[in-house]
């Protein structure tokens, strides 16, 4: 399932560096695509956040990294560059820590962006696995891993992620759709000690277009020795592609 975002994109005045990237990129070799304008703008509610703009300034972990990802056809394959810097951001520490015989996950890694990037924060060791359902979202992905772009250690499943398995538990779990609670099924495959950041609808539970979507909030949650800690809302409002929890 690719992930599908409907946060408002707008355009935003930001001085220095930052602004050349998100806004033009300046590189000789540029070429504009259909989805340029949304993947490179950074919005208001996320250029608020802390670390967002330190995040922006890794050129070789983020905004380097993240250029050959654009998405070709079908612009849901990829957030925002404030999305993807907002996550980076949450989920920087848990993937840094991570250690032992465990995974990192991007539950709709759509063209596969975040894989790279989490790849790149991970210890050697731990495997960095992305589920996606969409065959086009998972065509352009296995393209880039094919010419080495998205590394050939990070895997690509095909499969639903509200029902996927993997041999090892998970750290971290990015999950690229929203609902109405944390799905018991992520809680079961997460190690003693694991982050997950997902968005949740809002109460009371208002759809948007045409049920399709919900405003929701990201929300962390934490499992502290085999432990779950009270959740915490970290995000915007944004509107997101709504999947029903029937576990």
């Amino acid at each position: 399932m690719a992930v599908t975002f409907g946060v408002t994109i707008l355009g935003l005045a930001i001085g220095g560096s930052v602004a050349s990237r998100l806004v033009s990129d300046t590189r000789s070799d540029s070429k504009v695509g259909p989805c340029s304008e949304s993947w490179n703008h950074l919005a208001p509610k996320f250029a608020s956040f802390p670390g967002i703009f330190d995040k922006l300034e890794e050129e070789e972990e983020f905004s380097e990294l993240r250029y050959d990802f654009e998405p070709k056809e079908e612009c849901h394959f990829g957030a925002s560059v404030g999305v993807h810097a907002f996550i980076a951001v949450q989920l920087n520490d848990a993937l840094h820590e991570a250690s032992g015989h465990v995974a990192v996950a991007d539950i709709g890694s759509g063209t596969g962006f975040l894989l790279a990037l989490f790849k790149s924060y991970v210890k050697v060791g731990i495997d960095v696995v992305g589920v996606e359902t969409d065959p086009k979202a998972l065509a352009e992905a296995r393209a880039l891993q094919a010419v080495g772009v998205l590394p050939d250690e990070c895997k690509l499943l095909d499969e639903n992620g509200l029902t996927f398995t993997y041999e090892k538990k998970f750290a971290v779990i990015n999950v690229g759709f929203a609902s109405t609670e944390l799905p018991e099924h992520f809680k079961e495959l997460t190690a003693d000690d694991a982050t997950i950041l997902m968005p949740i609808c809002n109460k009371p539970f208002k759809p948007l277009s045409g049920g399709q979507s919900c405003a929701a909030r990201y929300t962390l949650f934490k499992k502290v020795r085999g432990s779950w800690q009270t959740a915490q809302e970290v995000g915007p409002d944004v509107s997101f592609f709504f999947v029903e929890n029937n576990a």
